[in-house]
């Protein structure tokens, strides 16, 4: 008989112990069911619908210095040409690190078209960057915000002014110039 009080001793110390493992699993369940997952907002794309390999022509208008830079997408490569039309040699390496940011140039905000003025793009921005991806593109560029770390930008010839972070926007602007640095008379 002491064998069996044992054994049925040895059973209830299993059963509690699984029943205590059973009650702690269900408890962090429950935890875990009732803690917020919380998903990161991702800041929508300024021209959700174009692909880097959709574009077949830019033209780049730097409103200060009166330069205008169009390239057009050839077989084999990218032609430039400058404001006169005249064909002129380019750094080609650059161009597809410009296709990237205007496929995926985000912005995070929305602004009131009211203010274009402030923002630099009440004539239409310094900068003005034109592109084919099958349709007709326009993102006219402003003033950086007060803390030079995002650029105003507007999307076409009227919609709400758009912040986009100034670094891309520095990317396009650069690119341009050196593309045209890079270019022969």
């Amino acid at each position: 008989m002491a064998g069996r009080a044992a054994g049925a001793r040895l059973l209830a110390v299993i059963f509690l112990a699984l029943a205590g493992v059973l009650v702690i699993a269900g408890l962090s369940r429950r935890d875990r069911a009732t803690t917020p997952v919380v998903t990161p907002i991702v800041a929508p794309f300024v021209f959700p619908e174009v692909f880097p390999a959709d574009i077949t022509e830019i033209t780049l208008e730097n409103r200060r210095t009166n330069r205008i830079l169009t390239l057009d997408k050839v077989p084999g490569g990218w032609r430039a040409a400058d404001e006169a039309g005249q064909v002129v040699e380019i750094d080609v390496t650059k161009v597809p690190r410009l296709l990237r940011i205007l496929s995926t140039l985000r912005y995070n905000r929305t602004l009131d078209d009211s203010a274009l003025e402030a923002y630099g793009l009440a004539d239409g921005g310094w900068l003005i960057v034109r592109f084919r991806a099958g349709s007709p593109y326009t993102l006219r560029i402003g003033d950086n915000n007060p803390g030079e770390t995002l650029t105003y930008v507007r999307r076409g010839n009227d919609g709400p002014a758009l912040l986009v972070a100034a670094e891309s926007v520095s990317v396009i602007a650069a690119t341009m110039e050196g593309l045209q640095n890079n270019s022969a008379p």
